[in-house]
């Protein structure tokens, strides 16, 4: 193998570690770091595997020995953050039959993940519609569309027009779903300052009017964004009082949403993974009694990653085929690949190289488009791991600095 690929490939991995210090990415920290440790240096106790990427460019392409280590408890693992909006629909169910069939379309659509298709029955609706209350709920369910399609920039764009027509209107609950919507997005965006001012506008207006049950979405709100500013006092605070508020209105959702962000938070910060199960089977227990689908996909696949942290990998791996097993069903394709890359990371952790591969490439075929940006970095380390293991050397490579490019453009 040429030289200059062989040194393209360590760069990239260098460089990556940056990126990924940036990201909530589940176990490439560790994983990374480790990569290209020299041969016979200690490793922790929990996994040595060798010979794992044949990229030896003195053996004709043969297997460089080096160890491909996870300890038992992987410093750096961070849990996902879930996005916790709110489907607002004021006075849409209740309009004229006109409007109101064409609506229902559009929600089944939206609720079948058929976005676009979602889009053009909600635009039809508007064209109907002359009432600010109708107008201002419709400008919702299109970002919330965009929202979901990833297409934050024309989501903004739609809660943005939310956030103006309610304000004219004086229409308080439009009002604080747009706030809320547009903090959740600059949230994920990075941009923690803007969306704490929106969360708390939002949350003062839900107290005002005595919506308990958003006040309760946007305490978790809050929380994750003082837990991302290293306040995390003023965020176990924000989760608990969310959690006490969910219970006391009988709020199952949010008292499931609360739940998880608790065991995240044990997780991510005080790496107290059996308590941090604690919380995630409670809140699973609830996601299945209220039949959230997708966010039971997501937990059964947090709690397989406990069970990996703990050495219980057959809990693990069960808990990981059943949130695969739901993803598929419900078409949720990006939940899928974070599923697949899991189980192929638990098999190269049982030194089962060729299972693991077979879910890492199932993975790599799974349509990049429908993965935001940190799904898209996360993956394409996945996808380069792929390679690595089949022996395409300039894949690897090639997967790795497209990661570390995404990582970097985000960062700048």
């Amino acid at each position: 193998m040429d030289w200059w690929v062989w040194l393209s490939i360590i760069a990239a991995v260098t460089g990556i570690l940056s990126a990924i210090d940036h990201w909530f990415r589940p176990l490439f920290r560790p994983l990374l770091l480790r990569l290209f440790k020299k041969n016979g240096e200690s490793t922790p106790p929990s996994l040595k595997v060798k010979n794992i990427l044949p990229l030896d460019p003195k053996n004709g392409g043969g297997k460089i020995p080096v160890n491909f280590e996870i300890p038992a408890y992987p410093s750096g693992i961070k849990r996902m953050e879930i996005s916790i909006t709110v489907d607002y629909v004021n006075g849409l169910p209740d309009a004229d039959q006109s409007i109101r069939v064409i609506f229902n379309q559009a929600r089944e659509f939206k609720h079948s993940r058929e976005y676009e298709r979602a889009i053009s029955l909600f635009k039809e609706c508007f064209k109907k519609s002359s009432f600010s209350e109708q107008r201002i709920a419709l400008y919702s369910q299109i970002g919330d569309c965009y929202f979901y399609l990833l297409q934050h920039d024309k989501a903004i764009i739609y809660y943005k027009n939310t956030e103006e027509l309610a304000t004219k209107a004086n229409d308080k609950e439009g009002l604080k779903t747009a706030l809320l919507d547009l903090g959740v997005i600059y949230r994920m965006k990075g941009m923690g300052g803007e969306a704490l001012i929106y969360f708390e506008n939002a949350i003062n207006i839900c107290r005002d009017i005595g919506n308990k049950e958003t006040e309760a979405r946007l305490l978790i709100n809050l929380g994750s964004i003082y837990e991302i500013k290293g306040e995390l006092d003023k965020a176990l605070s924000n989760y608990e009082d969310a959690l006490k508020l969910a219970r006391s209105i009988g709020d199952k959702e949010d008292e499931g949403h609360s739940l998880y962000y608790l065991g995240k938070f044990y997780f991510n910060n005080k790496e107290e993974v059996e308590r941090a199960l604690e919380y995630d089977n409670q809140a699973l227990k609830i996601y299945k009694e209220i039949r959230n689908r997708e966010h039971e996909a997501i937990v059964l696949d947090v709690i397989g990653l406990n069970y990996f942290i703990l050495n219980e990998y057959e809990k693990a791996l069960d808990c990981y085929e059943s949130a695969l097993k739901i993803s598929r069903e419900i078409g949720h394709r990006q939940e899928e690949a974070r599923v697949l890359d899991n189980i192929g990371l638990l098999y190269l952790h049982k030194k089962e190289e060729d299972k693991a591969s077979e879910y890492l490439g199932q993975s790599v075929k799974i349509d990049m488009e429908q993965m935001d940006r940190e799904a898209k970095s996360r993956h394409l380390i996945f996808v380069a791991l792929y390679y690595g293991i089949t022996g395409d050397k300039k894949k690897a490579a090639e997967y790795f600095k497209q990661s570390y490019k995404i990582g970097e453009n985000e960062r700048n």
